[in-house]
């Protein structure tokens, strides 16, 4: 497995006005599957159901599940202790995509690469039932043998490069400003931990693509500027997105600590907080203080960056849009979205979405964070 080092992200592709017509009428809609075992030619895979889910709040994976017919193509396609076969579950991945056709517009999205983790044949025997997982599921399975340290001389940069070695190829955004890793770190034998870990005091955001690449990138913007927009009405997709809002866990302040590497220093801090508006620090909001520890934040300058990284996530999820409309197999993480219903335009990042793979399974379900 080939782990890569910088590159810049390439752009995504274009959420065109033309498909998304199409999508809100009637179009010819084939998931597209194959299987690939090591080295070995793509197998394509009939399935008869499914369905593609992402969550942020889960570790950013990706989860997918399809039905496959046990009998199709003159081909048996229960694996039972055949460890070649196209759906076991000794490494064979899956690459999943929709085709969409209608008229002279014809559109092939992939929506996610992912390792087959289980199957189960179906009580009637009619189906085998197949589970499979994003990257990051081979990272958290791969625990360390030994306690990992930082090497000497390491930075975030070579030590994400190090801890996804073997486990997932690995692409770190050229926009990261790279800086020494502290050397006192250490870690037991959890590597997605340390990837959570690393990536929270650096900055950035471990995420995967449709390709089964999994990306360290900067963090999000405090406002989104939307790169599509879903509506309802007349040429629309969305069919309901109702709000929810809490302050459960939101806070409005806070405080990073971490370690100084000076003994005349022991310890060293940084806070951000929300001067103005309705969650302002000064108002009728109140205080509501969360607290962040790290080891990898050694000067008070990465303590302050840390805390303010932090309270944007957090205040961030305050609200949610949950939008059910037609499938769109377009949409991707952290895509930024405006959504139109019931006269209301409202903007957000995407932080999860469950896909149907299959035409009469039912709506899509997009949870969009809206900032406070």
């Amino acid at each position: 497995m080939t782990t890569y080092r910088w590159a810049p992200p390439a752009p995504p592709a274009p959420h065109t006005d033309a498909l998304s017509g199409v999508l809100a009428g009637g179009c010819e809609w084939v998931p597209v599957v194959h299987s690939t075992y090591g080295d070995g030619e793509p197998v394509e895979v009939p399935i008869v159901g499914g369905k593609v889910t992402y969550s942020a709040a889960m570790g950013a994976h990706f989860a997918v599940s399809v039905s496959v017919p046990r009998f199709a193509g003159g081909f048996d396609w229960c694996p039972k202790a055949d460890p070649t076969h196209p759906l076991a579950r000794y490494g064979q991945e899956l690459s999943v995509a929709v085709r969409i056709t209608s008229g002279t517009v014809e559109e092939v999205a992939q929506v996610a690469t992912v390792g087959i983790h289980s199957w189960d044949l179906s009580e009637d025997g009619g189906t085998v039932e197949v589970t499979a997982y994003g990257p990051l599921k081979r990272a958290e399975e791969a625990g360390f043998t030994v306690p990992q340290s930082v090497r000497p001389g390491g930075t975030f940069a070579s030590e994400l490069t190090r801890l996804a070695a073997g486990t997932v190829p690995l692409v770190i955004d050229t926009a990261l400003v790279d800086r020494a890793a502290p050397a006192s770190l250490a870690w037991g034998d959890d590597r997605i931990k340390a990837f959570a870990d690393l990536a929270d005091a650096w900055p950035c955001r471990i995420r995967t693509d449709a390709y089964g690449t999994v990306w360290a990138l900067p963090p999000l913007g405090e406002v989104p500027t939307p790169e599509a927009r879903l509506s309802d009405g007349v040429g629309g997709t969305v069919v309901a997105a109702p709000v929810r809002d809490s302050r459960e866990g939101i806070p409005n302040r806070v405080v990073a600590r971490g370690e100084s590497t000076t003994e005349d220093r022991p310890s060293v801090y940084g806070f951000a907080q929300i001067e103005d508006g309705p969650m302002s620090v000064h108002g009728p909001y109140g205080i509501v203080t969360h607290y962040y520890a790290s080891p990898l934040l050694t000067t008070n300058a990465q303590c302050f960056t840390a805390a303010a990284t932090r309270l944007a996530n957090l205040t961030s999820q305050a609200r949610t849009r949950t939008v059910v409309c037609a499938p769109d197999p377009r949409v991707r993480p952290d895509m930024a979205l405006e959504v139109v219903y019931d006269g209301e335009a409202t903007w957000g990042w995407v932080v999860g979405y469950e896909l149907p793979l299959v035409v009469g399974q039912g709506s899509m379900r997009i949870d969009v964070e809206v900032p406070a």
